[in-house]
């Protein structure tokens, strides 16, 4: 049986796998309904992922694909790089700003594109 380190909620921090079992998702088609619901709280900046935790063998090697050990950005981050002093818009108008300077070849309608 392969060994892994499981890492609790009490550290902020938790496998994906572990959160799926946790919240009960188990049996056919329920793994990609939680997929789909991570997801959504990811694209809302709920939820983020920290790292990689990889399986081990008996012989404590990493083996396979690793599994997303998901935080808050508040825990990842510190609070106060998760919360700005500005509008929608002011953000909206910065991100356009570092794109245009980032890949300056780009129109203003790609960039609009790419941030919607």
């Amino acid at each position: 049986m392969p060994h892994y380190e499981i890492h609790s909620c009490e550290q902020d921090s938790i496998i994906n796998r572990d959160l799926r079992a946790a919240c009960g998702f188990s049996g056919p088609k329920m793994r990609s309904k939680f997929d789909g619901y991570v997801t959504r709280l990811q694209m809302a900046t709920r939820v983020v992922t920290e790292d990689f935790v990889y399986p081990r063998d008996k012989h404590n090697r990493e083996y396979g694909w690793g599994w997303s050990l998901l935080t808050t950005p508040e825990r990842l981050y510190g609070k106060d790089s998760c919360f700005v002093d500005c509008s929608p818009e002011e953000s909206y108008q910065l991100m356009v700003k570092h794109l245009h300077a980032t890949i300056p070849y780009a129109s203003d309608k790609q960039i609009s594109k790419l941030l919607r």
